[in-house]
C-alpha cells in the first residue's frame, strides 16, 4: 500500500538536496540574468518595431514560459541522470531507508520533489514577468495566462523528463 507520508518525506529531502546544489543555484542565477535581459531587450524598448511582441496580452508569459521551460528541460535531464548516484555520493539514502519504503514510493517521492522545485521556479519567473508587464505601460495584462502557461507547458515537460 502506497503511503503519502513516505512520498512526502522523500520529496522533502529531494527538495532540500536540490536547493542546496550548486549546479541548481548557478542555473537559477544564469536563467534569471538571461530572462531579465531578454525582457528588457524585447519589451522595455519604446520602439514601434516591437509592436508584434506587445500586441497580445499573453505573449510575455508565453515566451517567458517557453524560455524557462527549455532551460529547465536541459537541467532536469542532467539531474534525472544522477538520480541514484547523487544519493550515494551525498549519503542521503540512509535518511530515507531508515523507514520501510517501497521502490515506487521512493521514485514517486523523488519525482515529486524535483517537479515541485522546478514548478516553484517557473512560478517565480512568472512573477518576475508580471512585474515587467506592470512596468511596461503599452502591454496588456492577462492574469490567467500566468497560471495556465506554466501548467500547460512546463508541467507536462517536467513530468515527461
Amino acid at each position: 500500500m502506497i503511503q503519502i507520508r513516505s512520498i512526502n518525506n522523500v520529496a522533502r529531502y529531494e527538495r532540500k538536496t536540490l536547493l542546496r546544489s550548486w549546479f541548481f543555484r548557478i542555473f537559477v542565477a544564469i536563467a534569471l540574468f538571461y530572462m531579465i535581459m531578454f525582457n528588457i531587450f524585447f519589451f522595455a524598448h519604446d520602439q514601434q518595431s516591437n509592436w508584434m511582441f506587445r500586441a497580445l496580452e499573453s505573449f510575455m508569459p508565453y515566451i517567458n514560459t517557453l524560455f524557462i521551460n527549455v532551460a529547465q528541460a536541459v537541467v532536469a535531464v542532467f539531474l534525472a541522470s544522477d538520480f541514484l548516484k547523487q544519493d550515494k555520493k551525498l549519503d542521503t539514502a540512509e535518511v530515507i531507508y531508515t523507514r520501510p519504503i517501497s521502490n515506487i514510493e521512493y521514485v514517486v517521492g523523488k519525482t515529486w520533489g524535483i517537479i515541485s522545485v522546478f514548478m516553484g521556479l517557473t512560478f517565480f519567473f512568472m512573477l518576475i514577468t508580471a512585474i515587467f508587464n506592470f512596468v511596461i505601460k503599452d502591454v496588456g495584462f492577462d492574469p490567467m495566462s500566468y497560471v495556465m502557461y506554466p501548467l500547460l507547458i512546463a508541467l507536462p515537460t517536467l513530468v515527461y523528463i
